[in-house]
């Protein structure tokens, strides 16, 4: 027990020698790296689905279906971190949201990240928690790790081993062969054209499983090169991390003793910090003797002679600073008092100009709601004003689109009058009787022409007819004087 207790007191003089480093602890740090990788990861995840399968998987976890994809996203990583706080275990809490996503989102996940998963031999949620996992040990900064890798040396004495597929294949051609050369057997032996027709067959159905094989070892070669090929280049990025790893483990190197220099150099810092300390404390004490000696003279504050020894020391000086504070605080208390009663006086002359104040504003206020009133009052005269004369304004126009149309109908009638005059007096004219009498009462009836003047157009019209008669009657005789009136008698033939 003692042995162990100087072992730890060496280690913690080691520690504190070194600065007391914080000891940075690998595995630690890979968790939280991986911890970080599974955050990022079921992020992503997570906005590979649609709406549907978030809504779906919500209700899978007894989580709230509604809202947008980000709002149900944040639901799934709040469950997640309420998990991780229970469990203390980040890894179950995100396996299990895994176990309860669709297979297909994990593959299409794992192919964008460069790991495309061909077989169903692995389970798409174990893989993707290995393979944040693995990423956590192979992010740069990381604890180097050794790993081993096997290497195995085929002798060449050892007998080549056929696979079963290129074993299927021979015995397949060895079958199409044998099958073949029975046909031919059966040819050569009877002559019927079926014989014939089996050995043509035969050798058809030959020809195309050989062509199969052909191509099968041709795919076969194919992925066996690109194989070959991707080796390669995993074996030229392996030398690539390799170099780097050096290259990282001569910088880690460097850096260690960067630190180691730092913490000396912190460790010398500090030195000089208390160093510094002692000095502001000394300064701190010559500048409250000084003050002291500004405020009440050596001998009123009780200060000793550093000449002859008898120096106050830091705490000495901080008392008899606090008592000079309090004889002054007394003193400005009482010129405190004096500036009170003075505040007393000012405070009765300001009450008295406030008296005034609130009486002048009291004139003002009833001087300016006396001219609100005569403004509100004009406002009222004008808006009346205005809508009288808007009103007025309305009217004329009423009347005069009214004697407009008055003007139109007036217009329109007299028209119509004239017309019917000219109609009527022709009817007058034309000598009918009855008809004369009708187109009479009509112009006596619709005002046109008073009764005087029917008559007289009546009268004119006998008139003229009674000189048209005279002038055919006149016509008549004239034309019978002159002999066109008779007629001509034909001769008898003899």
């Amino acid at each position: 027990m003692p042995a162990e207790g100087g072992k730890s007191a060496n280690r913690s003089r080691l520690l504190q020698k070194f600065g007391k480093a914080k000891a940075v602890n690998p595995f630690a740090e890979e968790e939280k790296r991986a911890t970080q990788n599974m955050a990022e990861g079921i992020s992503q995840i997570l906005d590979m689905h649609n709406s549907g399968e978030l809504a779906a998987l919500c209700g899978v976890m007894c989580l709230g279906t509604d809202g947008t994809n980000r709002e149900k996203k944040e639901r799934v990583l709040a469950h997640i971190a309420r998990q991780t706080q229970i469990s203390h275990n980040p890894e179950k809490s995100y396996s299990e949201v895994l176990h309860l996503m669709w297979e297909g989102i994990l593959f299409e996940y794992l192919r964008a990240n460069g790991m495309p998963m061909k077989t169903v031999e692995h389970d798409p949620r174990v893989f993707t928690i290995l393979m944040w996992r693995k990423k956590a040990m192979e992010q740069f900064g990381g604890t180097f790790r050794p790993h081993y890798m096997p290497r195995h040396i085929r002798p060449r004495t050892m007998p080549e081993k056929l696979d079963e597929d290129l074993r299927a294949l021979l015995n397949g051609v060895a079958a199409k062969e044998i099958f073949v050369k029975e046909s031919e057997k059966r040819v050569k032996r009877d002559n019927d054209y079926r014989n014939v027709v089996m050995y043509l067959a035969a050798v058809t159905d030959m020809h195309n499983y050989e062509e199969d094989c052909r191509q099968y070892l041709l795919g076969e070669t194919e992925m066996l090169r690109s194989r070959c090929d991707h080796q390669a280049e995993s074996l030229e990025l392996t030398a690539l991390q390799m170099d780097e790893l050096e290259d990282k483990h001569a910088m880690m190197g460097e850096q260690w003793c960067r630190t180691l220099a730092a913490q000396e150099a912190i460790v010398d810092c500090y030195m000089g910090m208390l160093n510094e300390n002692l000095c502001d404390k000394n300064a701190l004490a010559k500048q409250l003797e000084d003050f002291l000696v500004r405020h009440g003279g050596r001998d009123g504050n009780l200060l000793g002679d550093a000449a002859k020894g008898q120096g106050d020391n830091l705490n000495e000086l901080v008392c008899k600073t606090l008592a000079r504070y309090e004889l002054d605080s007394r003193a400005a208390a009482d010129e405190v008092k004096s500036c009170s009663k003075l505040l007393e006086r000012c405070k009765a002359e300001l009450a008295k100009q406030n008296e005034v104040l609130v009486f002048e504003t009291a004139r003002a206020d009833e001087a300016e709601r006396a001219a609100e009133e005569w403004q509100r009052r004009h406002g009222a005269l004008r808006d009346a004003a205005a809508a009288r004369i808007a009103q007025l304004e309305v009217e004329n126009a009423w009347l005069q689109a009214e004697a407009g149309s008055g003007l139109v109908e007036a217009y329109v009638t007299a028209r119509r009058f004239d017309l019917a005059k000219r109609q009527l007096d022709g009817v007058l004219a034309s000598g009918k009787k009855e008809e004369g009498g009708l187109a009479a009462t009509l112009l006596e009836a619709l005002g046109i022409t008073d009764r005087d003047g029917v008559l007289q157009q009546l009268e004119m019209g006998a008139m003229r007819r009674e000189e048209l008669d005279q002038r055919t009657a006149a016509a008549l005789t004239a034309a019978t004087a002159a002999g066109f009136g008779k007629k001509k008698t034909p001769s008898k033939k003899r």
